[in-house]
């Protein structure tokens, strides 16, 4: 497991029917396994953390949202195995069943700080998913009838291959949904439920996504590299405190100059600038891809924290940054930021 401390961790629970043959869950542990392979190349470039479960109990899953080193550093749970509206089915330590009833869990749950994600990968659990949504846990993936196991199985598989493959979740989910449909053709209705259901639901598919109308920007959320994240949750705060500031602050006038360069290009600046006040989230989603991609380029990202760190340095000691030791020089087409020998070009889109 990484030890990146800033990487959200997913934590898979898994538990099986060992006492009544009929309900043995056989693609279960299947699941589990090939989820932690889809995941594994993720966690090598410590985009997140994977903790699994095998045989879960109510101790497990309590034990590990409350360590110490996971503690609301939980981003997903996800559950596989046995469910019904009101309760999952877990195991104790002794292999038997243990049931873990939704009042006290969910109760448990909405209480997690950062926890983003709920997948309730058992028959039945729309009521469950209502529940937590009702107590703000932003998404959570639930069922609407009694589901086949290997189709159950198929589905997250192919969720956690797109998400791992840094799709958001919404994207995920859709396409998690598109293979199984084209995996299982004319038969898609009768093929997603159990076999001894008594009555099959007529072109309604079991896996839905709740969340709550104010929660729905969460669906665009995918795995990032946390330092490349958190670089661009500052460049986007300073930026922001800089228009409100009327750009006065001039420390931050290298970093809104690139971001103007590379972002802006032939659009007039305050018309732009005017468009983040009025449509927030639509500038900041545009503008975070092109940041994205900035910082893949090694000289630009290193430049960037440069002028991040000498602009913590003079808001905490209140002194002005010698600008003997970096200079900037900004033109119309390029962008050349100069400071311990590096530096960066870029030439505007279209020239």
């Amino acid at each position: 497991m990484s030890n990146n401390s800033q990487a959200p961790i997913f934590f898979f629970a898994f538990a099986n029917d060992k006492q009544d043959n009929a309900r043995y869950l056989r693609s279960l542990t299947k699941e589990a396994k090939a989820i932690h392979q889809i995941l594994t190349e993720a966690e090598k470039q410590e985009l997140c953390q994977v903790i699994i479960k095998e045989n879960a109990g109510v101790e497990d899953i309590f034990n590990t949202f409350q360590d110490e080193r996971y503690k609301n550093r939980i981003t997903a749970f996800h559950y596989g195995g046995h469910a019904d509206s009101y309760q999952l089915l877990l195991e104790n330590n002794e292999g038997k069943n243990q049931k873990a009833y939704t009042e006290g869990l969910n109760s448990f749950l909405s209480k997690q700080e950062n926890l983003l994600l709920v997948f309730l990968n058992g028959c039945c659990t729309y009521e469950q998913a209502q529940s937590l949504i009702s107590k703000n846990i932003p998404l959570v993936i639930g069922t609407s009838k009694e589901i086949n196991d290997e189709i159950a199985t198929k589905f997250a598989m192919r969720f956690y291959r797109a998400f791992a493959n840094l799709e958001n979740i919404e994207r995920s989910f859709e396409e998690a949904i598109d293979f199984i449909k084209t995996e299982i053709g004319n038969s898609i209705t009768r093929g997603l439920y159990r076999k001894d259901l008594a009555q099959i639901p007529a072109n309604e598919f079991p896996w839905k996504i709740y969340y709550q109308d104010s929660q729905r920007k969460f669906l665009t959320y995918k795995l990032e590299n946390p330092i490349i994240k958190s670089l661009k949750e500052e460049i986007s705060s300073l930026l922001e405190s800089y228009i409100k500031s009327n750009k006065s602050d001039n420390t931050l006038l290298p970093i809104y100059r690139v971001v103007e360069t590379e972002f802006l290009a032939d659009m007039e600046s305050e018309m732009v600038w005017n468009s983040w006040e009025k449509n927030p989230q639509r500038f900041q989603g545009k503008f975070e891809v092109i940041l994205a991609e900035l910082l893949k380029n090694q000289t630009f990202y290193t430049a960037i924290s440069t002028l991040l760190k000498n602009h913590e340095k003079e808001k905490t000691n209140q002194i002005a940054i010698s600008t003997s030791n970096t200079s900037t020089i900004l033109g119309n087409n390029n962008i050349n930021i100069q400071g311990n020998g590096n530096s960066f070009s870029s030439n505007k889109k279209g020239d």
